[in-house]
């Protein structure tokens, strides 16, 4: 079998990192009504779309 060459970030804790992108978020949209939240959802997937590696 072939291996796939796999990018590998060293020390990188995914479980830790998700957790603080989790509490992050929770923090940021805590008091937001629902079209706010929709808002704040929408800017930052347009935002995730101009730094994407594809």
């Amino acid at each position: 079998m072939k291996q796939e060459n796999k990018t590998v970030i060293k020390d990188f804790k995914a479980v830790e990192y998700m957790r603080k992108e989790r509490d992050r978020i929770g923090r940021e949209t805590q008091d937001m009504d629902f079209a706010v939240l929709q808002k704040y959802f929408t800017e930052r997937r347009n935002l995730s779309k101009v730094f994407s590696c594809n």
